[in-house]
C-alpha cells in the first residue's frame, strides 16, 4: 500500500492507495479545485462585471457541494453546479 498523487490543471492532492473512497472523493474535491481556481478572477473586488452576485452564488456551491459526502453513493451522486453563462 502506499499513496498515489493525483493532477489537473496545475491542482494536485495525495491520498493513500488502500481506501478507494478516499481516492474517489479526492478526485472530486481535484475537479472542484480546479473550477474554483479558474474562476478566482469573478471574485475580486475590482470585477464589477455582470452576474457577479450570480458567480459567487456558484463559487459557493462548489466548496458546499463537498460537505456531508460520507459514502460512495453520495460522492457517486454528486453533480457541479452549473457556470453562470
Amino acid at each position: 500500500m502506499g499513496t498515489i498523487t493525483i493532477s489537473r490543471a496545475g491542482q494536485s492532492v495525495s491520498v493513500s492507495d488502500s481506501d478507494p473512497f478516499l481516492l474517489t472523493v479526492a478526485r472530486l474535491r481535484l475537479q472542484r479545485n480546479v473550477l474554483l481556481a479558474s474562476s478566482d478572477w469573478r471574485d475580486l473586488p475590482s470585477y464589477a462585471g455582470p452576474k457577479q452576485a450570480e458567480w459567487r452564488v456558484y463559487r459557493q456551491a462548489l466548496r458546499d457541494m463537498t460537505s456531508g459526502l460520507d459514502t460512495a453513493d453520495k460522492v457517486k451522486a454528486a453533480t457541479f453546479p452549473t457556470e453562470p453563462s
